[in-house]
Formats: structure tokens, C-alpha cells, sequence
């Protein structure tokens, strides 16, 4: 767990840059006293701070704090100067001066958190970390930084609950995501190990075993452990389900149909089973007779499941039924979201591309020249848009390819030190 707080540490500094500089410019407009000059002193750290030239900020903040010594906004800026040069002591001081001026001030105590974190002080930092959500529930920044306490003293499964309130906070921020990723790798990591301890050749272990395979992309691996998994748990719907969609990802789709109707069999009414079975009748194995009824059953229970709609309006159309089709067609490239993730397997943005295609066919064929041409134009935008996005990843995998080789280089020419 050393390694990361040690990694936290490191990327403290380079944070502080991104938003030091926000509580910098917010404490400003707060309750700037009307002196001139401290108006002068103030404005000129927080250009140094912008600027990274946390020296000169400090000498700006501290004169401002001498002409104003009630005034706790030049008391936290200057603590964030200190803290971005790493001066720890006085920044302690500077920022807990700021927290006894005014409680209440936003970030006071989220920075000397930090601080308190940097000194090793763990329990002083959570402290002064929940302060400041006391004071600010939706404060991202207070949130991943307990979640980095707890992993620094080595309990990922308490660092998931406040790093994903800061993922639901800040969705886009990469620290945050990035924390939040390592937690729940640390706690599934842990948990299975705890499982294997407990029993090595348990239906559990080899499910997870199975799982791991399809995430690398070694399908035929998962196939066994899934059914070794099943020999123990013959009774487990989830497992089935997990092996036909193993099954599909190498077009096994008989295979995989046997391993639905099992889920189906072991969980009557199962909408995921009935999905997957309907898909497979009416994609793979041109039985779209069978196939409707199943997916009829679905649109029922999911009335926005673009997968279930797509596969049903498909379904409809090759049993010549265009007029019932169009709608579910219309839907998959209006509404293209799912309310169960399980039935989702395939982008929207594919389906909605060959939605388009098909409604193309089914309006000419019904007699809607218009609307056929207006769908065909959209299939043709639709198409060049993948087209454009897999060039550009073929670029980005090329250039990691390149990066990947160049360090592979300076590897084999690095001297090797005993």
C-alpha cells in the first residue's frame, strides 16, 4: 500500500496547479477587505499562481496577510502557495490559521487535509477531509481524497464509497476515475483471493476464472471453466447465461442456444434469455418465426430496449410484415437506450445504422418514397461517421504501437545495473 501513497503524494503537487488555483481566484471574490493594498497583494499571488511561480505568490499572499491579519482568504492562499513549493509546516499553519479566521471558508479544510495527509497523519486528515464535506456534500476534490487516504493505509473496500460519489460528482475528471478503478480492482482482487484461500476448486472460483478469460479475449478457456463451473452448480441460470454468451462471441450459436434454454428452463420468463434466444432465431439461424414471439415477450416487459426492438422490427421484416416493423425500427434510432444493460450487446450506433438500412427497404416497399430516401441518407452518414471513427482509432493504435516499440528500445539499450 506504500506504492500508493507514494503515487497519491506525487500527483498532489501537479493537482494543486488544476484547482489551488480555483479556491485561489474564488477566495478573492469572497470578502476581499477594501484596502487597495491588499486588492494589489492578492491579485499579484494569484497571477504568480496561474503562472506557476508559487515563490513570488507566496511573498504576495504573506504581505497581504501583514496588512490584513483578519482577513483568512490571504491566510489559505498562502497556504497553497507553500504547499505547491512543499513547504508542509508552514503551509499547516498558514492554512489552519485560515480554518480558526473562518470555519466556514470553502476548502479551508479540504487543503489541510492534503496537507495532514502528506505528513502522514492519516486520521488528522480524514478529520479535517469530512469537515469539509460537512460543509460541502458535492465537494469531488474532499471526496477522492478520502478515498486516497484509505487506500494509503490499506483499505480499498472503505475508498469505494467516496470515490464513487466523486465519480457521480465528476464523471470526466481522470484522478478521480483513475482512483475509483484501482479501489475496485483492489477489492475484487482481495475478495477472490479470499475466495480461493476459502476453496480453491469451488463453482465461484472457476466462474471468476471464466470471466477473466472473456475479458482477455480467450474465449474457448471461458467455455471450460464455465462448464466446469455448471458440474458443480447445475442449477445456477447466471452460469448458463454466462456460457452462451461465451458461445456467441465464437458463433457457437447452436451451442449458445442450448446454454439460454437451460437459463430459461432454471428461470421461466427470464427476458434475457428470451432475448438472446429471439436474436439467435432470427440473426443466425433465419428462423424468424420462432424468434418474434420470443422478442414480443420482451418489448412488453422493456418498452425502450433498443437491442430487443431492433432484433423484433428485423424479425417482422423477414416475415414480410413491414407495416408492424417500421415502428420498432423508428424506435432503435430515436430512443437507442436500454433500461437493462444485460440485453445491450451491441452498440446503438450500429443498430441504429442498420435500422436505417432496413427502414430504407421496408418504406420503399410500402410505398414511402420520401421517408426511404431520407433513411437511406442517414444509413450513408451513419456509415462514413464509422468509418471515420475507425480510422481514427487504427491511427491511435498505430501510435501506441510506435510508442510501445520506442520504449522497447530504450529498454534493450538501457545499461543493466546490478
Amino acid at each position: 500500500m506504500r506504492r500508493n501513497r507514494y503515487r497519491a503524494m506525487r500527483i498532489c503537487l501537479a493537482m494543486m496547479a488544476i484547482f489551488a488555483a480555483v479556491y485561489v481566484a474564488s477566495a478573492q471574490t469572497s470578502s476581499v477587505p477594501p484596502d487597495a493594498a491588499v486588492e494589489r497583494a492578492m491579485r499579484a499571488g494569484a497571477e504568480a499562481m496561474h503562472e506557476n511561480r508559487p515563490a513570488e505568490a507566496e511573498i504576495s499572499f504573506h504581505e497581504a496577510t501583514l496588512l490584513a491579519p483578519q482577513f483568512p482568504s490571504a491566510f489559505l492562499d498562502l497556504g497553497l502557495a507553500q504547499l505547491r513549493e512543499g513547504k508542509l509546516d508552514a503551509a499547516e499553519g498558514s492554512i489552519g490559521t485560515a480554518c480558526q479566521l473562518d470555519p466556514k471558508l470553502p476548502g479551508a479544510h479540504m487543503f489541510l487535509g492534503v496537507v495532514d495527509y502528506q505528513m502522514h497523519r492519516l486520521d488528522q486528515a480524514q478529520d479535517a477531509l469530512k469537515e469539509e464535506l460537512a460543509l460541502n456534500q458535492d465537494n469531488a476534490e474532499a471526496e477522492m481524497w478520502l478515498g486516497v487516504i484509505e487506500l494509503a493505509d490499506g483499505h480499498p473496500e472503505r475508498a469505494v464509497p467516496p470515490l464513487d460519489r466523486a465519480a457521480e460528482l465528476a464523471p470526466n475528471d481522470l484522478n478521480v476515475l483513475d482512483y475509483r478503478a484501482r479501489a475496485h480492482t483492489l477489492v475484487a482482487r482481495d475478495t477472490y483471493a479470499a475466495i480461493y484461500r476459502l476453496a480453491p476448486d469451488s463453482w465461484q472460483v472457476h466462474r471468476a476464472l471464466g470471466e477473466s478469460y472473456t475479458e482477455a479475449g480467450k474465449t474457448a478457456e471461458a467455455i471450460a471453466e464455465y462448464q466446469t463451473a455448471l458440474k458443480m452448480q447445475p442449477q445456477n441460470s447466471d452460469l448458463f447465461e454466462a456460457l452462451g454468451n461465451a458461445y456467441q462471441k465464437v458463433s457457437k450459436f447452436g451451442e449458445a442456444e442450448q446454454a439460454y434454454e437451460e437459463e430459461l428452463r432454471l428461470s421461466p420468463h427470464n427476458l434475457v434469455a428470451l432475448y438472446n434466444l429471439g436474436k439467435i432465431a432470427i440473426e443466425n439461424q433465419e428462423n424468424p418465426k420462432a424468434g418474434v414471439p420470443l422478442l414480443e415477450e420482451v418489448v412488453k416487459a422493456y418498452r425502450h430496449s433498443a437491442p430487443a426492438d431492433f432484433y423484433l422490427g428485423l424479425g417482422l421484416v423477414k416475415l414480410g410484415r413491414d407495416q408492424d416493423a417500421i415502428p420498432y425500427l423508428e424506435k432503435v434510432g430515436h430512443e437507442g437506450s436500454t433500461q437493462n444493460e444485460s440485453l445491450h450487446d451491441e452498440s446503438t450506433g450500429e443498430m441504429a445504422k442498420r435500422a436505417a438500412y432496413e427502414l430504407a427497404r421496408a418504406y420503399r416497399r410500402v410505398g414511402r418514397a420520401e421517408d426511404s430516401r431520407r433513411a437511406l441518407a442517414q444509413f450513408e452518414k451513419l456509415k462514413t461517421a464509422d468509418e471515420q471513427r475507425e480510422t481514427q482509432q487504427n491511427e491511435i493504435r498505430n501510435k501506441l504501437q510506435e510508442l510501445d516499440k520506442h520504449r522497447a528500445l530504450q529498454t534493450s539499450a538501457a545499461p543493466n545495473v546490478p
